[in-house]
Protein backbone atom coordinates (compact mmCIF):
# COMPACT_ATOMS: atom_id res chain seq x y z
CA UNK A 1 0.00 0.00 0.00
CA UNK A 2 3.28 2.23 -0.39
CA UNK A 3 2.48 3.04 4.00
CA UNK A 4 4.63 0.92 5.56
CA UNK A 5 7.87 -0.72 5.43
CA UNK A 6 9.54 -3.88 6.65
CA UNK A 7 13.11 -4.84 7.35
CA UNK A 8 14.63 -7.91 8.58
CA UNK A 9 17.90 -7.70 10.15
CA UNK A 10 21.18 -9.44 11.32
CA UNK A 11 20.30 -9.38 15.12
CA UNK A 12 17.29 -11.63 13.65
CA UNK A 13 14.39 -9.27 14.01
CA UNK A 14 12.22 -7.70 11.95
CA UNK A 15 10.21 -4.19 11.93
CA UNK A 16 7.91 -2.59 10.22
CA UNK A 17 7.96 1.33 9.66
CA UNK A 18 5.99 3.94 8.70
CA UNK A 19 6.95 5.36 4.89
CA UNK A 20 5.20 8.20 5.02
CA UNK A 21 3.45 10.66 7.15
CA UNK A 22 0.15 9.97 8.43
CA UNK A 23 0.07 6.65 8.66
CA UNK A 24 -3.00 5.22 10.97
CA UNK A 25 -3.10 2.29 13.09
CA UNK A 26 -5.75 1.18 15.84
CA UNK A 27 -6.03 4.87 16.33
CA UNK A 28 -2.05 5.63 16.44
CA UNK A 29 -1.16 8.18 13.65
CA UNK A 30 2.68 7.69 12.88
CA UNK A 31 5.13 9.68 10.80
CA UNK A 32 7.60 9.26 8.21
CA UNK A 33 10.43 7.28 9.98
CA UNK A 34 8.22 6.35 12.81
CA UNK A 35 8.85 2.17 13.94
CA UNK A 36 5.29 0.67 13.78
CA UNK A 37 5.94 -2.99 15.30
CA UNK A 38 9.06 -5.04 16.00
CA UNK A 39 7.69 -8.90 14.99
CA UNK A 40 7.27 -10.69 18.46
CA UNK A 41 7.14 -14.02 18.73
CA UNK A 42 4.57 -14.14 21.97
CA UNK A 43 5.14 -18.06 22.20
CA UNK A 44 8.91 -16.84 23.12
CA UNK A 45 8.26 -14.04 24.60
CA UNK A 46 10.99 -12.38 22.95
CA UNK A 47 10.92 -9.21 20.47
CA UNK A 48 12.61 -11.45 17.57
CA UNK A 49 10.98 -13.25 14.49
CA UNK A 50 13.94 -15.72 14.47
CA UNK A 51 14.88 -16.75 18.33
CA UNK A 52 15.27 -20.14 18.95
CA UNK A 53 15.12 -20.42 22.92
CA UNK A 54 16.30 -23.69 23.29
CA UNK A 55 19.93 -22.67 22.29
CA UNK A 56 19.24 -18.68 23.10
CA UNK A 57 20.41 -18.10 19.35
CA UNK A 58 18.94 -15.05 17.51
CA UNK A 59 18.94 -15.91 13.76
CA UNK A 60 19.36 -13.31 10.82
CA UNK A 61 16.13 -12.10 8.94
CA UNK A 62 17.18 -12.66 4.90
CA UNK A 63 14.43 -11.98 3.01
CA UNK A 64 10.78 -9.98 3.89
CA UNK A 65 7.67 -9.33 1.43
CA UNK A 66 3.80 -8.16 2.18
CA UNK A 67 1.00 -10.15 1.17
CA UNK A 68 -0.74 -8.16 -1.79
CA UNK A 69 -3.61 -7.10 0.31
CA UNK A 70 -0.56 -5.16 3.76
CA UNK A 71 -2.15 -7.16 5.83
CA UNK A 72 0.70 -9.89 6.63
CA UNK A 73 4.56 -9.58 6.18
CA UNK A 74 6.70 -12.57 5.58
CA UNK A 75 10.20 -13.38 7.22
CA UNK A 76 12.93 -15.99 5.86
CA UNK A 77 15.96 -16.69 8.06
CA UNK A 78 19.08 -17.88 8.53
CA UNK A 79 17.20 -20.40 10.68
CA UNK A 80 16.05 -22.61 7.76
CA UNK A 81 12.00 -21.17 8.21
CA UNK A 82 9.82 -18.71 7.10
CA UNK A 83 6.96 -17.24 9.00
CA UNK A 84 3.93 -15.10 8.61
CA UNK A 85 3.14 -11.97 11.13
CA UNK A 86 0.16 -9.39 10.75
CA UNK A 87 0.92 -6.04 9.60
CA UNK A 88 -1.78 -4.28 10.67
CA UNK A 89 -3.91 -4.41 13.62
CA UNK A 90 -7.62 -6.00 13.36
CA UNK A 91 -9.82 -6.55 16.70
CA UNK A 92 -7.85 -7.99 19.18
CA UNK A 93 -5.06 -9.13 16.65
CA UNK A 94 -2.24 -6.14 16.99
CA UNK A 95 0.53 -5.40 14.31
CA UNK A 96 3.26 -7.91 15.15
CA UNK A 97 1.56 -10.88 15.91
CA UNK A 98 3.41 -14.23 15.23
CA UNK A 99 0.58 -16.62 12.80
CA UNK A 100 2.69 -19.59 11.52
CA UNK A 101 5.91 -20.66 10.67
CA UNK A 102 6.72 -22.50 6.73
CA UNK A 103 9.34 -25.41 7.89
CA UNK A 104 10.03 -27.88 5.37
CA UNK A 105 11.45 -30.46 8.28
CA UNK A 106 8.03 -30.12 9.62
CA UNK A 107 6.25 -30.74 6.42
CA UNK A 108 7.66 -34.00 5.24
CA UNK A 109 7.89 -35.15 9.01
CA UNK A 110 11.55 -35.35 9.42
CA UNK A 111 13.10 -33.20 11.71
CA UNK A 112 16.78 -33.95 10.53
CA UNK A 113 15.97 -33.02 6.83
CA UNK A 114 19.24 -30.83 5.52
CA UNK A 115 17.76 -27.92 3.90
CA UNK A 116 19.22 -24.19 3.67
CA UNK A 117 18.87 -20.54 5.25
CA UNK A 118 15.57 -18.53 3.78
CA UNK A 119 16.77 -15.87 1.62
CA UNK A 120 13.95 -14.83 -0.54
CA UNK A 121 10.07 -14.64 -0.50
CA UNK A 122 7.04 -14.06 -2.78
CA UNK A 123 3.28 -13.91 -2.61
CA UNK A 124 1.02 -14.48 -5.38
CA UNK A 125 -0.91 -11.87 -6.58
CA UNK A 126 -4.14 -13.44 -4.52
CA UNK A 127 -1.32 -13.72 -2.00
CA UNK A 128 -2.65 -17.25 -1.35
CA UNK A 129 0.51 -18.94 -2.00
CA UNK A 130 3.98 -18.00 -0.84
CA UNK A 131 7.71 -19.32 -2.37
CA UNK A 132 10.68 -19.43 -0.57
CA UNK A 133 13.88 -19.46 -1.85
CA UNK A 134 17.15 -21.60 -0.84
CA UNK A 135 20.88 -21.37 0.40
CA UNK A 136 20.17 -25.16 -0.63
CA UNK A 137 19.21 -24.13 -4.32
CA UNK A 138 15.80 -24.94 -4.02
CA UNK A 139 12.38 -23.32 -4.31
CA UNK A 140 9.20 -24.12 -2.03
CA UNK A 141 5.52 -23.01 -2.73
CA UNK A 142 3.47 -23.06 0.51
CA UNK A 143 -0.22 -22.48 0.89
CA UNK A 144 -0.22 -19.32 3.08
CA UNK A 145 -3.50 -20.18 4.77
CA UNK A 146 -2.08 -23.28 6.39
CA UNK A 147 1.56 -23.45 5.70
CA UNK A 148 1.42 -26.82 3.58
CA UNK A 149 4.07 -27.56 1.25
CA UNK A 150 2.34 -27.75 -2.15
CA UNK A 151 5.93 -28.08 -4.02
CA UNK A 152 9.45 -28.50 -4.75
CA UNK A 153 10.15 -26.95 -7.71
CA UNK A 154 12.34 -29.35 -9.75
CA UNK A 155 11.32 -33.02 -9.47
CA UNK A 156 11.79 -34.21 -5.58
CA UNK A 157 13.46 -37.43 -5.04
CA UNK A 158 12.16 -40.56 -2.87
CA UNK A 159 14.32 -39.33 0.01
CA UNK A 160 12.46 -35.64 -0.17
CA UNK A 161 16.04 -34.35 -1.41
CA UNK A 162 14.98 -32.01 -4.75
CA UNK A 163 16.75 -31.81 -7.97
CA UNK A 164 17.84 -28.41 -7.27
CA UNK A 165 16.38 -25.83 -9.49
CA UNK A 166 20.32 -23.98 -9.81
CA UNK A 167 24.12 -24.51 -9.10
CA UNK A 168 24.15 -21.66 -6.45
CA UNK A 169 21.53 -20.16 -3.63
CA UNK A 170 18.65 -18.57 -4.59
CA UNK A 171 18.31 -15.10 -3.81
CA UNK A 172 15.70 -13.74 -5.31
CA UNK A 173 11.91 -14.75 -6.71
CA UNK A 174 9.40 -13.30 -7.87
CA UNK A 175 5.45 -14.41 -9.95
CA UNK A 176 4.54 -13.21 -12.78
CA UNK A 177 1.64 -10.96 -13.28
CA UNK A 178 -0.52 -14.11 -14.52
CA UNK A 179 0.93 -16.29 -11.41
CA UNK A 180 1.34 -19.01 -13.81
CA UNK A 181 5.36 -18.99 -13.61
CA UNK A 182 7.85 -18.13 -10.95
CA UNK A 183 11.11 -16.76 -11.26
CA UNK A 184 14.18 -17.43 -9.31
CA UNK A 185 17.11 -15.68 -9.28
CA UNK A 186 21.10 -17.51 -8.14
CA UNK A 187 24.31 -16.57 -6.80
CA UNK A 188 24.88 -19.12 -9.94
CA UNK A 189 24.35 -15.68 -12.14
CA UNK A 190 21.23 -17.00 -13.37
CA UNK A 191 17.57 -16.26 -13.76
CA UNK A 192 14.73 -18.87 -14.35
Amino acid sequence: DGKRIVTGSKDGRARIWAAKDGVQDNGKTYNAGDLMAVLDDAKTGYANAHYDADSDYWYSVNAVAFTPDGLYVATGSSDRTAKLWRAQTVGVAKIGDFVRTFDVRVAIGDPNFQTGSVNALAFNLAGTELATGSIDRTVRVWNAADAALLRTMGDTNADHTPDVVHDGGVFSLCYSPDGAHIYSGSADKSVR
